[in-house]
């Protein structure tokens, strides 16, 4: 938008030179004259509102993470940990990650052990601001559900530094299947925003008796307070979202070299129940 302002003011300067008009000329002129404003022709300047910029950013993907090609983990720590946030519902804490932007606002899913202790939370970005968010939705067969944010709070501080998970272009995994088995990031808000970020790799998909639900097994260091993280692959993909971990009855601090998590298909597979209205 600069640069065409910038444009439009050396084209009227151009035009005034050709005519040969003074600056002190056009003053007079527009004073003397009330039907002959030498004004009325300057060019546009065509201007947007918030909400034009935000819905066409959402449509245009601008709001996704983006794929990280040289696999570099300082870069893709920096870029997914914008995708991740820190949930605070009544007396309870843990993490979330950005799902989707819609044109009406942000989704952010959870889980749903967490989302239940109330219908409002609070929502803490990787910059430290703090939003409020409200219930959305419960999935009946998943321990997931999602939180809103309506657009007319989502200001520029807030979406300069976070993006939607970049969903994996794979299929269905199907139940059992053995995973190629891939390096894989893990990243969560337990105390902090995203300050939680373990590598470990992909295994497979296994019957988690608990959950009563089909997971994403992943090698990796976890703890209490890591649910609700992500999964992502070398490139940023989200391949889950954690939801809990191997831990023997006698262990106290609860920490975990295995890891279940949410797969991603599972997530979109409830989301696509939504109806997201005014």
């Amino acid at each position: 938008m600069t640069e065409l302002i910038r444009i439009s003011i050396l084209i009227m300067v151009w035009s005034v030179s050709v005519i040969n008009i003074s600056a002190e000329e056009v003053i007079i002129e527009s004073i003397s004259s009330e039907n002959d404003n030498p004004w009325d022709n300057r060019p546009l300047i065509q201007t947007t509102t918030y909400e034009e910029e935000y819905c066409g950013g959402v449509r245009l993907g601008a709001f996704t993470m983006p794929e990280i090609i040289d696999k570099k983990e300082d870069r893709l720590y920096e870029e997914a940990s914008g995708c991740v946030v820190r949930i605070v519902m009544g007396q309870y804490a843990g993490s979330g990650l950005i799902w989707r932007m819609e044109e009406d606002g942000m989704v952010i899913v959870a889980n749903k052990h967490l989302l239940q202790e109330s219908a409002y939370g609070s929502v803490t970005f990787s910059n430290g601001m703090v939003l409020q968010a409200e219930v959305l939705y419960f999935s009946q067969e998943y321990d997931l559900g999602f939180l809103f944010i309506p657009r007319e709070v989502l200001h520029a501080d807030i979406l300069r530094n976070c993006y939607e998970v970049r969903k994996t272009k794979e299929g269905i995994k199907q139940a059992g299947e053995q995973l190629e088995e891939q390096k894989i990031i893990q990243i969560a808000s337990s105390q902090q925003v995203a300050a939680d970020c373990y590598k470990g790799t992909s295994k497979k998909i296994v019957f988690v008796p608990e959950f009563q639900a089909f997971m994403l097994e992943t090698e990796c260091f976890s703890k209490a307070g890591m649910s609700g993280g992500g999964v992502f692959d070398e490139k940023g993909y989200l391949l889950g979202m954690i939801a809990g971990g191997q831990v023997d009855k006698d262990d106290l601090a609860r920490e975990s070299k295995i890891t279940y998590s949410i797969p991603a298909w599972q997530i979109e597979e409830e989301y696509n129940k939504l109806e997201i209205k005014d």
